[in-house]
């Protein structure tokens, strides 16, 4: 499933795993020529520790970004993101603004995203 798949390219190529997952969508990132979709989630209490399991031509370096920065980072244009990835975090910012559940984490989140949102 795309959830089974998004929990295991986590670990794989981050050492994060656990936590809890959130739905976001499945946009199609190019429907004009592709029928395929992104399946995007948002991941919460990740913990580190895991082994990776890298494919030989991948070299990715974790860089870990407060959430506020981060969201203000991709509103302002500041990041230099692949697309795909910055309609996954406006997906994230749309979840986290418009849930109703009442997650610890998802409120905290919450309040974050409305300080950005006024700082802009």
């Amino acid at each position: 499933s795309p959830l089974e798949g998004a929990k295991r390219e986590m670990q794989e190529e981050t050492g994060y795993a656990g936590g809890r997952y959130f739905a976001l969508g499945n946009p199609a990132p190019n429907p004009a020529i592709q029928s395929n979709r992104a399946h995007s989630f948002l991941a919460v209490d990740l913990r580190p520790g895991f082994a990776k399991n890298l494919d030989p031509a991948e070299d990715i370096e974790i860089e870990r970004i407060p959430y506020a920065e981060f969201m203000a980072g991709t509103l302002r244009g500041k990041l230099d993101l692949q697309s795909i990835h910055l309609a996954a975090a406006h997906l994230a910012l749309g979840f986290i603004l418009s849930t109703q559940e009442r997650d610890p984490v998802l409120c905290r989140l919450r309040e974050s995203s409305h300080q950005v949102l006024t700082s802009l």
